[in-house]
């Protein structure tokens, strides 16, 4: 970073001013830098010209060198909350902060005008709700937050955890990553929020391990570059098989498409397993798909060792469990990988009759 600024400033030395827009998609924020005559006022102007476009502000750093110029840095978003990517909004963002700077704007009207047009959202209100369960997994406490979307939702909850978990372990998991961009940048928000909390003389808690769900498919052909980033992984299986075979879980007219116990299914899992042992990755596993012994039979085979279900499943898997010969089931399943079969249950439900598992 400091090396684009040197030859922004480089570029802009001999002009009155100088603004470079540069979007940053992964974080959902586009960089806005302006260099120019430090005087009072400079930087309250600079926010304003962003807030009279609707823009969110969520982070900004300011510089005053030796010769008395201004190097001031805003990382904003769209009303959307979204990145300004666009080359038509980027020049209309620009030339609003040179005539707000120039004088020809003044935010407290422009502003006034825009306030007026108001918007579809703001029609109703929208209760935020917070929903905490501990039914839902026997690893994990889940908390679920519904509210209109803003931008600093997710650091807002991210700083809550930290400030509850203080003096204690904590483990953060993000779901629904569909790329390594998107979870580098979830952590370095919580880094982010860990550096606040020091800053402050705040306490951290004792022991913090962040992870990730995998649900989306594309993850799953990331994982040498994910895996060393992370401390845990676990699969959600509901939503990736769904994602997997492009097929709507709650639909019931295409929600038997699929089966838990494809080749498809088990091969993309096996992926996982391997390279998460490779990496000595903790690797747990939720959803439908643990719940039912045969099923879990083939998890276990599948070389998963950490899976969560609902209470009155614990039983029968549990009596399965008891039953096998896992080495024997690991074996077996090597032949099932490459079949072209819609599903391999009967095989499976053979083996586990000739071999005494209860399923």
């Amino acid at each position: 970073m400091q090396e684009r600024h040197a030859r922004f400033i480089e570029g802009v030395k001999d002009e009155p001013l100088g603004i470079s827009s540069a979007p940053e998609p992964t974080r959902d924020v586009t960089e806005i830098t302006l260099y120019t005559q430090d005087h009072p006022g400079l930087f309250a102007r600079f926010a304003g010209a962003c807030a009279v476009l609707g823009m969110n502000i969520v982070d900004a750093k300011i510089f005053t060198t030796r010769d008395g110029m201004a190097l001031d840095m805003l990382w904003v978003q769209d009303p959307d909350g979204g990145a300004v990517q666009e080359e038509r909004r980027i020049r209309r963002l620009e030339d609003t902060i040179r005539k707000v700077l120039a004088g020809e704007i003044l935010p407290p009207d422009a502003i006034e005008q825009r306030s007026r047009r108001q918007r579809r959202a703001d029609a109703f209100s929208v209760a935020p709700q917070v929903f905490i369960d501990n039914d839902a997994s026997d690893a994990y406490t889940v908390i679920e937050v519904n509210g209109l979307d803003r931008p600093g939702l997710l650091r807002v909850q991210v700083r809550a955890l930290l400030h509850a978990a203080a003096g204690r372990e904590l483990r953060l998991m993000f779901p629904l990553v569909s790329s390594v961009a998107e979870f580098t940048a979830a952590r370095a928000l919580v880094d982010k929020e860990l550096a606040r909390l020091k800053k402050f003389g705040k306490e951290c808690p004792a022991h913090l391990e962040i992870g990730t769900m995998l649900e989306v498919p594309s993850l799953a052909w990331q994982l040498d570059t994910l895996l060393p980033l992370v401390d845990f992984v676990s699969i959600g299986s509901n939503d990736l098989l769904q994602f997997l075979f492009a097929s709507d879980r709650g639909n019931p007219r295409v929600a038997t498409r699929y089966d838990f116990l494809s080749p498809a299914v088990l091969s993309f899992l096996r992926h996982i397993v391997v390279k998460c042992r490779e990496y000595g990755t903790p690797l747990t596993l939720c959803g439908e798909m643990s719940g039912k012994p045969l099923e879990a039979m083939a998890r276990a085979g599948l070389g998963l060792r950490r899976i969560s279900m609902s209470p009155a499943a614990i039983g029968p898997v549990k009596m399965m469990v008891r039953s096998l010969d896992v080495s024997k089931l690991e074996t077996f399943m090597d032949g099932l990988y490459g079949l072209p079969d819609r599903s391999v249950r009967e095989q499976l439900a053979s083996f586990a009759e000739a071999h005494g598992v209860a399923v």
